[in-house]
C-alpha cells in the first residue's frame, strides 16, 4: 500500500515538473513569434508646424491613425498607399556598455 502511494506520488511530482517545462517552452515560443510579427518600428511625422508624430511596430494601425490624424487635424483625404509613401523605418539606437 505504501508502495502505491510513494509512486503516484512520483508520477504526480514528474506530471508537475514536466507542464512546468511544457509551458514555460510554449511561452518563449509565442514571445518569439510575436517579436517576428511586430516587424520594423516605424514612424510618421506630419509638418513641423502641426508637430503630429507616430511610432508603431504595427504598420496598418499607424496608418490608419495617420488617415485618421489628416482628416480631423487637416481636412485632408489621405490613402493607404500616400500614407505608406511617407512612412520612415526608425533605426533602433544600440546602447553602449561603459566599463568602470
Amino acid at each position: 500500500m505504501t508502495r502505491n502511494i510513494r509512486l503516484a506520488t512520483l508520477i504526480v511530482v514528474l506530471f508537475v515538473c514536466f507542464s512546468g517545462v511544457s509551458s514555460t517552452q510554449e511561452m518563449k515560443k509565442g514571445e518569439s513569434e510575436m517579436r517576428k510579427g511586430a516587424g520594423e518600428l516605424k514612424s510618421f511625422s506630419c509638418d513641423p508646424a502641426c508637430g503630429f508624430k507616430i511610432q508603431s511596430h504595427d504598420e496598418q494601425e499607424l496608418t490608419e491613425i495617420v488617415i485618421a490624424h489628416a482628416k480631423k487635424a487637416h481636412n485632408m483625404e489621405m490613402t493607404a498607399k500616400d500614407v505608406k509613401a511617407k512612412i520612415k523605418t526608425v533605426r533602433e539606437k544600440k546602447e553602449k556598455k561603459i566599463d568602470s
